[in-house]
């Protein structure tokens, strides 16, 4: 081999390792491209995510309360309310469970039961369910002794539907006043 060939083969060989190098490199930089769009990616659909998730809890909660606020109209039809106390050989069965109740009291004087219902006033709609078992019982009739819907500590309580309700801690203590 003489001195031009070798110093053509020579530049070839540089030629092609300056070319693999910047191949190598730039194949490199994509794949970081690549690796870091979906890290972004992921981080994006990570917050959409819990976008719906905060979207779908509002539209639970707007739901309910719509619901809640309903049956609260439907209250002030109420003509009498009767009060009842946890007894398994009672004669009154709630509408969702098969807990039987002793009648304690049916109030039919209107401003008592304006005060009562007064109670349910800023109640708002909570998903799930409280199942302390309190043993008492509201229970809402109309002018034609028609139930309206029951209140047994935790839920407004209709034949259709069970509403799980949270009422204020002084709210809940005015209503369970009126059994003493």
């Amino acid at each position: 081999m003489n001195k031009k060939q070798f110093v053509f083969l020579i530049l070839i060989v540089v030629g092609l390792g300056v070319i693999l190098f910047f191949t190598f490199t730039h194949f490199k930089l994509e794949k970081e491209k690549m690796l870091e769009n979906a890290s972004d990616n992921k981080k994006m659909e990570e917050l959409t995510r819990k976008e719906k998730e905060e979207r779908e809890k509002n539209r639970k909660q707007e739901e309910g309360q719509r619901k809640v606020n309903l049956l609260l109209e439907n209250l002030q039809n109420t003509k009498k309310v009767v009060l009842g106390q946890y007894d398994s050989s009672g004669e009154i069965t709630s509408v969702s469970t098969q807990y039987k109740y002793t009648k304690i009291k049916e109030i039919a004087e209107e401003s008592i039961i304006q005060e009562i219902i007064g109670c349910f006033k800023d109640s708002t709609w909570q998903e799930g369910r409280n199942d302390d078992f309190i043993g008492k019982l509201w229970q809402f009739y109309d002018g034609e002794d028609k139930l309206i819907l029951e209140y047994e500590g935790h839920a407004l309580i209709t034949q259709e539907q069970n509403l799980a309700i949270y009422i204020q801690e002084n709210m809940k203590n005015r209503l369970y006043s009126y059994f003493n």
